[in-house]
């Protein structure tokens, strides 16, 4: 019975606590104090889930990847682009065209220099009713092309008759012939002599044909004396591509000094080896031009004087070191002090694989660089000609009986 009437006191209590009634008891037993705490904790616990439900929950996305920028490495750096301000114009027959690819490769490095070219390879001088040069180069003059130098070379394909005005044929290398060719030289480079470019007239190298090899030595002739006649630089090829006999050889040192096939197989025209080893004569002779040429006039203006300049020598940074050496300028040096030689910070650049040039600056031909002796003498004769030398007494060869 009294268990059953403290159940029915603490019922009443909890239904005065959740319907709100007085909360105010003057005194509470402990089991009400458990269930005020129980009633507390209970509605705490509600109020934070209801809390919870109210707030949204945040979406916690992974971060995307993005792929990483591409990043474009150069074995060079971009050099900035330079307009050029010399400009060599090549004309010529196949051989010009030859020439032309050996000095694009020469000056390749060197944007400031262009190499122009106007070629015709079937073309020559004693057929004027298939190519007129001089009209062409007449046209080129009258346009607004940019020209520094020229470069010719031509006569490759004129080794046929040459007509006159009255179209009288003439056969090759007689007077007439010669005459009539000089003066179409001159007439091709007479404009050029007007507007005072310089020219450079390259003459024809050897061919594997005996025959029109003596006539392209025989054109080179003509060509020496017409062009020079008419104020150009003849460049003679030659020898660079001859054997030592004289005689044609389709083999020889390029520029790095090994041993190439510097002419093609008609035995005629060059390979590239040997177009480079061409246009290096050519090479040689304008950049001297262009290394001597008067640089534009600079005007120097006077710069303002600083005020530190202003105050006397020793007040000024290093004044005094200035003022002692004024003071010594020009006294005699002292007896019995031998006078100290300063040397150079460095000494001259030579270079290990550089092809051997003579003093004027061209190849040197196999015949030049090599040093003749007595022991080259017997090597050659050893090797060459298989002939060996009578063997001295008492020498390891000396096979005699007896001894």
């Amino acid at each position: 019975m009294r268990f059953a009437r403290i159940l029915k006191i603490t019922l009443a209590l909890l239904v005065i606590g959740l319907t709100g009634g007085p909360t105010v008891i003057a005194q509470m037993s402990p089991l009400d104090l458990v269930l005020q705490e129980a009633k507390q904790r209970r509605a705490a616990e509600d109020r934070a889930r209801r809390r919870a439900a109210q707030k949204p929950r945040a979406v916690v996305s992974a971060p995307r990847r993005t792929a990483p920028a591409t990043v474009i490495v150069r074995d060079t750096p971009e050099k900035p682009k330079v307009d050029p301000s010399t400009f060599i114009l090549v004309l010529g027959d196949s051989f010009g065209e030859q020439l032309a690819n050996g000095l694009d490769e020469a000056f390749a490095d060197e944007p400031e220099i262009a190499v122009n070219r106007r070629t015709r390879p079937e073309s020559g001088l004693t057929r004027v009713d298939y190519y007129d040069w001089p009209k062409t180069v007449r046209d080129i003059l009258a346009s607004d092309q940019k020209i520094s130098f020229v470069v010719i070379q031509l006569g490759a394909n004129d080794r046929q008759p040459i007509r006159d005005e009255t179209n009288q044929p003439y056969e090759p290398t007689t007077d007439r012939w010669r005459e009539i060719y000089s003066q179409r030289v001159d007439a091709m480079l007479q404009g050029f002599a007007e507007k005072h470019i310089p020219v450079f007239w390259v003459g024809m190298p050897p061919m594997q044909s005996p025959r029109y090899s003596t006539e392209m030595m025989t054109l080179n002739d003509v060509l020496r004396a017409a062009s020079q006649k008419a104020g150009a630089k003849f460049i003679d090829i030659w020898e660079p591509f001859v054997d030592s006999e004289n005689k044609f050889s389709p083999y020889g040192p390029d520029l790095t000094g090994q041993t190439s096939k510097l002419r093609a197989n008609d035995g005629v025209h060059f390979t590239k080896a040997g177009a480079r080893k061409e246009a290096h004569f050519v090479e040689l002779e304008l950049r001297r031009l262009i290394e001597n040429r008067p640089a534009s006039t600079v005007i120097a203006i006077p710069a303002e004087t600083s005020p530190i300049e202003k105050l006397p020598l020793e007040l000024q940074p290093g004044g005094i070191d200035r003022a002692i050496d004024r003071m010594v300028m020009g006294l005699p040096e002292p007896v019995g002090i031998p006078g100290l030689q300063v040397k150079p910070a460095a000494g001259p650049i030579l270079s290990l694989n550089k092809a051997a040039t003579s003093p004027g600056g061209a190849l040197a031909s196999l015949r030049d660089a090599r040093v003749e002796s007595d022991a080259l003498v017997l090597i050659e004769r050893v090797y060459r000609e298989g002939r060996v030398g009578d063997a001295k007494p008492g020498r390891a060869d000396d096979f005699r009986w007896p001894r």
